[in-house]
């Protein structure tokens, strides 16, 4: 019979280190394979190999022309910043329609729970979400990682259940990862007993006799489980329909870009990187008046380089507390001391510390509109692209998108967003713009669209009124924009919604 996917004396290295060693499997139409192994034995490894995530040093993988994948992550971790219903994360990275969606829910038992955000799942009902995702594609082979982990023995006894039932409904292969050898073997035409290379392999029966298995699970068990203020040079009641007007349209712009990009730096818990490509932006100043170059520029091109320096340490598994840490700090003060070196600029430090919205020309008003405008279409551009890596980097591998490209996207909108938000809030208070009103929409939201939407509306009101209250106590315009920002944080969270 034709494989629908197969490996052949597949090699996989960390690092020099070989993980799994000339592993060679194939997965027939409707046929169920279950891989078994103890941990870190290179099950789940393998399945990323197969499904194209993984890079092998040795043999190759073969997968049948246009074949359709489902795939089930071995866990999915939302962070509860992110407000997303299970409506709405079925539509990730392809939207589906309502019928679409009702049936695939209805498949795996869950068509009450549609409206339901994510992270009021059960463990069980999470598990039957992701399956139901997994069959939208109508898929050849669904991929489970160890799906049933933190189920109990009903739990694990139901969703396998259901898996005989999606096999005989579809009829698409199943090939899983496991340690459970009672429910699930008795369904599975075939077990693989993985421990860096293939232990032994054969019907649940003999594979559960078999001496390499027993070696590794023992007999009868299933494997043990930041104020200044600031001096204003000219009157608040004078020139109200020139400055102020321009400093009002500068804070709603600004927040057509730190709304949703605020979104994600909350998801992915970026506030430390934002702060670092944030503070960073000081050193960009003192390049600017040491090369004639504009500011805006001179700071684009610093936290640009910031922020790659911090996203690849990140990729190659540096500690990043303590990295941004350094980073950060040493990047602001190395900006004040080089600023130093400049004295006609010392009087204004305050303003690239923290912001002088009041003083923004026209000219700048414009570039902030433009870079702003920029960052959003770039976001809304990249919107399915980036839920999708944000909740899952092996779902997004899963379905063709790289995590890579979609975390530079952000690199490159954060770093656009320092560059024309130094003027407004300053070094100091950028990252605070990005978090506050993202955090204060949380509360308010229940799916990522509302929650950047809100965020955009919290963010222009938090301008507004800074700007209010700045002309009314004679208090520094960037700090008071966080000072209005926070407080509807407030508000927001003693208003908070259910669930």
């Amino acid at each position: 019979m034709t494989s629908l996917i197969a490996a052949e004396h597949v090699c996989v290295r960390f690092d020099g280190d070989e993980v799994l060693h000339d592993v060679s499997l194939s997965v027939a139409p409707g046929e169920i394979v279950t891989i078994l192994g103890p941990n870190g034995s290179g099950k789940s490894t393998l399945l990323r190999a197969l499904l194209g995530i993984l890079p092998v040093a040795e043999g190759r993988i073969l997968r049948q022309a246009g074949l359709r994948v489902g795939y089930v992550p071995q866990r999915l971790m939302i962070d509860r910043t992110m407000p997303i219903t299970v409506r709405r994360f079925l539509s990730l990275p392809v939207r589906v329609t309502d019928t679409e969606a009702a049936e695939a829910l209805a498949r795996v038992g869950m068509a009450a729970h549609g409206p339901e955000q994510m992270t009021s799942l059960s463990g069980g009902q999470l598990q039957r979400v992701l399956l139901a995702r997994a069959l939208l594609n109508k898929p050849q082979v669904l991929m489970l990682d160890e799906p049933t982990q933190g189920l109990d023995q009903p739990g694990e006894a139901a969703f396998y259940r259901l898996i005989e039932e999606v096999r005989a409904a579809t009829g698409a292969a199943v090939l899983m990862v496991s340690h459970d050898l009672h429910v699930v073997m008795a369904a599975s035409d075939r077990v693989i007993c993985l421990n860096g290379h293939i232990c032994c392999e054969g019907t649940p029966r003999v594979v559960s006799t078999a001496p390499e298995y027993r070696a590794l699970f023992g007999l009868g068990t299933q494997g043990a489980l930041a104020l200044y203020r600031h001096e204003h040079d000219h009157e608040h009641r004078a020139m109200l329909d020139d400055f102020l007007v321009r400093a009002g349209l500068a804070a709603v712009g600004l927040s057509l870009a730190t709304g949703p990009l605020g979104a994600f730096v909350v998801w992915r818990r970026m506030a430390y990187f934002g702060d670092a490509t944030a503070h960073a932006a000081v050193l960009g100043v003192a390049l600017a008046l040491a090369t004639d170059l504009p500011i805006g520029l001179g700071t684009l091109v610093v936290a640009l380089a910031m922020a790659v320096t911090v996203a690849g340490l990140s990729a190659r598994g540096w500690a990043m507390d303590t990295t941004l840490g350094v980073l950060a700090h040493s990047a602001l003060a190395f900006g004040l001391v080089a600023v130093s070196f400049f004295p006609n600029v010392r009087t204004d430090l305050s303003a690239y510390l923290f912001g002088d919205i009041l003083a923004v020309s026209r000219g700048e008003l414009g570039l902030v509109w433009l870079g702003a405008l920029a960052v959003l279409c770039l976001l809304v551009w990249r919107w399915q692209e980036l839920l999708t890596a944000t909740l899952s980097e092996d779902l997004a591998h899963a379905a063709g998108i790289r995590p890579d490209r979609e975390r530079l996207v952000l690199v490159l909108a954060l770093a656009l967003v320092v560059a024309i938000a130094l003027k407004i809030v300053g070094a100091l208070l950028i990252a605070a713009l990005l978090i506050i009103p993202a955090a204060a929409a949380r509360n308010l939201s229940r799916t990522p669209e509302v929650m950047a939407g809100l965020a955009i509306l919290i963010g222009a009101l938090s301008g507004m009124g800074g700007l209010a209250l700045s002309l009314w106590q004679d208090t520094p315009a960037g700090p008071s924009i966080i000072v209005v920002a926070a407080v509807l944080f407030t508000a927001g969270t003693l208003l908070r919604r259910p669930g």
